[in-house]
């Protein structure tokens, strides 16, 4: 394939899709504090091949099942709103609809190449829809399905992050993708949309005095502050080499890349952390996240006392008291941070870093998420750029892959990358058991050393 820039993408037709039936009234949804965190948009490409069942209302099928799945996910088919009484982001349920588009290509899906390697021409597999400075008349959900010269075709899916964390989002793909392939109610997902337990109300304190400390808060603040105080001499003389990547300027020397660890890669990262310490039984997260943060670290050139911070998403459904139903849809993810100097993380064997990774999971308690929701109240500093930080999302018991609209799995999924470019994505690789799609941003001059160090353990 070439350049970004031969790769064209006609548009036939641009629909708005509303819930089928229409719901009968208005309502306000309120949003919960990580819902208002996250206006940002997330993506996903689903890539089919020809099949010689292909329908040719196929298009038509979708948007008809979309319809249906709209009235059961209406908050999907509502727009942002600012509350009049706080200033506060909430939902509107107003039956706004879904962006719904119909596009065209002369290229053939096997002229792609590896299909799970992000692409820059994949931006043109998706509608983003335009932002004026309101919300009102912004779609949250936006589909753009693309026919590819060969037959097969490809389903670019965009949400709102407040709408959905990973896992709704996730769910409600699945959701849409089984009615479109079947008209069994009965396997149908209903999810659960109110905020509940995660809705804190203004002047909401913790405990007896108010006081819980949040490590991902502390850690990321702390970052922000050792960037605030490097000038520019001192990243120009090199007395401090924190943040030194200039972030617009990582936009042109950046790449997204996906790194696949095979199954026998994995177990000999697991056997090698077994071999370094008494302790046993880690996670695959834990193992796989370990090798990740000191490799970026080290290709990064992070060394000595610079301090340096891994964020991972932990899943609070389960961890909150009362436990919100699997089903919900809402953001129900926190982060969990541990944080260290670049040469203790380089020094210390990989057995003891996926040690803190295990403390830091289980530091995720009921307590631990009311503070955190409520810290998520108070004003946020930007972020500035910052390569000290490694954030992962682990994503492997999401199989985008799998969404079947009707014509079996897809031959291949894709997430867009996200705003943030230290930012990684761990996914299950489709066709091959056991393996492991590591997708993440990295400069292109540390690409090479990256890869080698992170594919040969």
């Amino acid at each position: 394939m070439g350049s970004y820039d031969d790769f064209q993408v006609k548009i036939n037709k641009t629909v708005i899709v509303r819930p089928s039936p229409l719901l009968s009234e208005n309502g306000v949804l309120p949003l919960s504090n990580i819902d208002r965190k996250c206006p940002m948009f997330m993506y996903s490409v689903h890539f089919y091949e020809a099949k010689l069942n292909f329908d040719t209302n196929f298009f038509n099928t979708l948007r008809s099942s979309l319809e249906i799945t709209l009235h059961v996910w209406y908050p999907a088919a509502g727009r942002l709103t600012v509350s009049p009484i706080n200033g506060k982001l909430d939902l509107l349920c107003n039956n706004g609809g879904a962006l719904m588009v119909e596009a065209k290509t002369e290229v053939e899906i096997s002229q792609l190449g590896e299909l799970t390697q992000y692409k820059p021409f994949y931006e043109k597999l998706v509608h983003k829809p335009g932002f004026n400075g309101g919300f009102s008349d912004m779609p949250l959900v936006v589909v753009q399905v693309t026919w590819f010269r060969c037959g097969g075709y490809s389903i670019g899916v965009g949400a709102s992050h407040s709408l959905f964390d990973g896992k709704g989002f996730f769910n409600f793909l699945r959701s849409w993708a089984l009615r479109a392939s079947s008209n069994e109610v009965s396997e149908q997902l209903m999810p659960v949309h109110e905020r509940g337990y995660l809705l804190i109300h203004q002047g909401s304190k913790l405990g007896k005095n108010g006081v819980f400390r949040v490590p991902a808060f502390d850690h990321l603040h702390h970052l922000i502050e050792l960037a605030s105080a490097c000038g520019d001499s001192e990243r120009k003389t090199g007395r401090c080499r924190f943040s030194e990547m200039d972030f617009i300027a990582m936009e042109d020397n950046y790449a997204f890349k996906t790194f696949r660890l095979s199954k026998e890669i994995v177990e000999s990262l697991k056997r090698k952390v077994s071999n370094r310490g008494p302790l046993s039984g880690f996670s695959t997260f834990e193992v796989v996240a370990a090798h990740l943060w000191k490799v970026r670290s080290k290709s990064l050139g992070l060394r000595g006392e610079n301090k340096v911070c891994l964020q991972f998403s932990m899943d609070a459904r389960a961890k909150v008291v009362p436990p919100l139903s699997t089903e919900f849809s809402g953001n129900a993810y926190v982060m969990a941070s541990i944080f260290t100097t670049a040469k203790a993380l380089e020094e210390e064997p990989i057995s003891t870093t996926a040690y803190k990774i295990r403390e830091a999971k289980e530091s995720i308690t009921d307590e631990y998420i009311r503070a955190y929701l409520i810290a998520l109240d108070a004003p946020q500093k930007s972020l500035p750029p910052l390569p000290e930080l490694t954030i992962v999302s682990d994503l492997r018991n999401l199989p985008f892959h799998c969404a079947d609209f009707g014509h079996g799995h897809a031959a291949s999924a894709a997430l867009l990358p996200s705003p943030l470019p230290q930012s990684a994505f761990l996914m299950r690789a489709p066709n091959e058991e056991g393996a492991i799609d590591v997708s993440l941003g990295l400069p292109l001059q540390i690409a090479n050393a990256f890869s080698h160090c992170f594919l040969h353990v």
